[in-house]
């Protein structure tokens, strides 16, 4: 009984030891893996943040950021001041005559630089400015010069912008023959010869019933670049072309003058004597001639705006026929 009393002590005793050393030798390794992470980790991405992002209150707290405060506030006011007085010395454009045509920009643009003036094209409408104060000085001038030559209006661009809910119809009627007139000026304005054209239209109101219509009449007033003729031929292209632009007007009721006030559409009408086309045509020109050399002997002496002529030739165009 002793050896075996023995024995079993000697057997739990071993037990024991074994039992022991997997649980102090497991733990020490446990701790030892986890330690590290748990506390190292975050405490190194703190640091690291701090040194490369430091906090603004602690930039600000710096002795020397104070100094520089008032220097670095007094600099931005200024350059805000700089900034604001530009901008209220900078020039105010205003358009000169909105909508004229490309030729009639052109020529603006050319007689405001030799005017003294400063013009600018805006690019995002295309229209020609000037400086605001001296913008009636501009418009004064190009007055002078006799531009636009083609007029500021649109033609039959304005209907869009004078129409409305509340306009009536006799001001639709009005706009319409306005607008008409604009493009048929435009048209003959493309005449080699032609310096400035202005058309009238007569449109009364027409009548369902044929008997009752009235028909309407135009007269067109042309000024000719100086030194230019305009033959017959051109005077009767002007007649067609308005004539074809406006309904039931007929050839006959166009009327077309210079601004001398001669009456040049006169050599379309058929005449009394019967004469053709080619006769009447070297009557005009001798006319012509004639009148032109009054206006030279007396222009000089008395003004050309104070010498008025009418010259009328009568030729004989008889043929005779003879045999020997």
């Amino acid at each position: 009984m002793a050896t075996t009393t023995a024995e079993m002590q000697t057997i739990q005793a071993a037990d024991q030891t074994t039992d022991n050393i997997p649980a102090n030798t497991a733990a020490p390794e446990i701790q030892s893996n986890t330690a590290p992470v748990a506390t190292g980790a975050p405490g190194l991405l703190e640091n690291t943040m701090g040194r490369a992002f430091p906090s603004m209150r602690e930039m600000l707290a710096q002795p020397a950021v104070k100094k520089a405060t008032p220097v670095i506030m007094i600099g931005i006011l200024f350059v805000f001041f700089i900034a604001s007085f530009i901008a209220i010395q900078e020039p105010v454009y205003r358009p000169v005559f909105p909508g004229m045509t490309d030729s009639d920009r052109q020529s603006a643009m050319e007689a405001l630089k030799e005017g003294g003036f400063s013009p600018q094209l805006n690019r995002q409408s295309g229209q020609l400015e000037v400086d605001a104060g001296s913008y009636h000085e501009a418009k004064i001038y190009l007055a002078s010069q006799g531009i636009p030559a083609e007029g500021s209006a649109n033609g039959f661009e304005a209907l869009s912008q004078s129409s409305s809910i509340t306009t009536s119809q006799f001001m639709e009627q009005a706009n319409y023959a306005a607008a008409v007139e604009q493009e048929l000026a435009k048209s003959i304005l493309r005449i080699s010869t032609v310096k400035h054209a202005r058309v009238h239209l007569a449109l009364p109101q027409q009548s369902v019933f044929v008997r009752d219509r009235t028909p309407p009449k135009a007269s067109v007033v042309i000024t000719r670049y100086p030194g230019r003729h305009m033959d017959a031929n051109q005077v009767n292209a002007i007649i067609n072309l308005v004539a074809s632009s406006v309904p039931y007007l007929s050839p006959t009721d166009v009327s077309v003058v210079d601004s001398l006030g001669n009456l040049l559409s006169d050599t379309t009408q058929e005449s009394p004597l019967g004469l053709t086309s080619a006769q009447l045509r070297h009557k005009q020109q001798l006319e012509n001639t004639y009148r032109n050399r009054i206006y030279q002997l007396l222009g000089p002496i008395y003004g050309e705006d104070n010498v008025r002529a009418q010259v009328d030739v009568e030729l004989d165009f008889t043929e005779v026929e003879s045999t020997f």
